[in-house]
């Protein structure tokens, strides 16, 4: 994804529902985002499952909850 096609403006303490792929399957999650991979990357990244920066794509992203 281009980073003219972004789907959301995502800013540091929002929350975001984003799916992703683990050992036991396909779940759902939401979280705090609490930074983003990268100096200049707009790819958030958030606390999940004992990961304190777990990047989330962009594709992945269902919804974005504004701080």
């Amino acid at each position: 994804m281009a980073k003219e096609e972004l789907k959301f403006e995502i800013a540091k303490g929002d929350r975001i529902k984003f799916t992703v792929n683990t050992r036991s399957g396909r779940k759902t999650a939401t979280r705090v985002v609490n930074g983003f991979w990268g100096e200049t990357s707009k790819i958030p990244t958030v606390e999940f499952e004992g990961w304190k920066n777990f990047a989330v794509n962009q594709i992945e992203i269902i919804e974005h909850i504004k701080k």
